[in-house]
């Protein structure tokens, strides 16, 4: 029998779990057939949240059962003596329309990490993820937490689903009330927006001593999600005006390093990736271009640039792992005394003829 007690505290427990995850912890996937895409949580996020709001949770597995092309077992999972099941499901082999084998890892394995997902899931962990428009939203709300992919994703998804996204809004779940819930996904509330001085002051700061076109402003605006001055959070003011005084902070000074260019040229001409992605991820580094990047610092723009191309083309499906794979490579080049330039050549090369067949 649960006492009082327990019964209130699993009450805690599954309000914590059901929160909202950070924007930027959300991952988009196509849907068989690739024609819409579909926000989710890697397992292992969903197992960090797990670790964090009650670290002793048990999980179990039934034995895998095959049926035809699926591998399919049962997952519990265990929380102060409470156990919610869920049943998990993947195809043993997937092919492309060529053929090809398209599995990357092991049935098994996968089946571990969907039954992760779905016993979470009845424990409440990224159940909003079933209203993928209130989901679509809350990612527009916080498009500034996002890198430039995703919110590229975030902009076509919103376009997939023809949900309007022009005015910043509360927005809710339709199928969860609890309080915890709601505050964790409140909308903008007047009191959070930036004043009618502030808004005036950074008008100034972006025509006056920056020099901006009226386009050069919204489209930094957009950067973080908002459409207009009025919609500006007060807890991303500091940041829109970092971002408009980037825009016009042209270095006099010399590359350092000019040899860097070339070498981004050349990965840059096998990943189409576009100059403004280059600096900005120049930029989260703490250096404005390439040419000023350390070259034992290098490797990271590098190993960005050949993981975001493999990610894109789907030739890895997971971002991390991608990120690995080139990072091991570059690593292996350094270790040798190679120029890193060879390994990520060769590295993409390899991974090409994979998109091919």
């Amino acid at each position: 029998m649960i006492t009082t007690g327990i019964r209130e505290e699993l009450k805690r427990i599954q309000s914590e779990l059901k929160k909202v995850f950070p924007a930027s912890r959300h991952e988009v996937r196509d849907l068989p057939g690739g024609q819409r895409k579909w926000v989710y949580l890697k397992w292992q996020t969903i197992r960090e949240r797990l670790d964090e709001v009650c670290p002793d949770w048990i999980i179990d597995y039934s034995e895998i059962q095959y049926l035809g092309n699926d591998a399919i077992c049962r997952c519990g999972i265990t929380i102060l003596g409470v156990r919610k099941e869920a049943i998990a499901s993947v195809p043993i082999s997937i092919l492309s329309s060529k053929g090809n084998e398209m599995t990357r890892e092991s049935a098994a394995d996968r089946l571990a990490a969907e039954a992760i997902k779905n016993s979470g899931e009845a424990w409440g962990v990224g159940r909003y993820l079933d209203d993928q428009q209130f989901t679509i939203r809350y990612l527009w709300e916080n498009m500034g937490e996002l890198d430039e992919k995703m919110q590229g994703e975030v902009r076509r998804l919103s376009e997939q689903y023809k949900i309007q996204v022009g005015v910043r809004q509360s927005v809710t779940p339709k199928a969860y009330k609890e309080t915890g819930f709601i505050h964790a996904v409140a909308g903008i509330s007047s009191e959070s927006l930036i004043t009618e001085g502030q808004r005036k002051r950074l008008w100034a700061i972006a025509k006056n001593e920056l020099k901006l076109s009226d386009d050069q402003i919204k489209s930094a605006l957009k950067h973080f999600g908002f459409e207009k001055t009025e919609l500006i959070t007060r807890d991303k003011y500091d940041a829109v005006i970092e971002h408009l005084k980037s825009l016009v902070r042209p270095s006099t000074q010399p590359d350092l390093y000019p040899a860097n260019n070339d070498v981004v040229k050349q990965v840059r001409a096998l990943t189409k990736h576009e100059p403004h992605w280059i600096l900005a991820q120049c930029r989260h580094y703490g250096y404005d271009r390439p040419g000023m990047i350390p070259p034992t610092e290098l490797e990271k723009l590098i190993a960005d640039m050949c993981a975001d191309w493999a990610v894109g083309v789907g030739v890895i499906g997971d971002r991390e792992n991608a990120h690995t794979s080139i990072q091991g490579a570059l690593a292996f080049a350094i270790a040798a005394g190679q120029p890193i330039l060879g390994a990520a050549i060769e590295w993409l090369n390899r991974h090409q003829l994979e998109v091919s067949t």
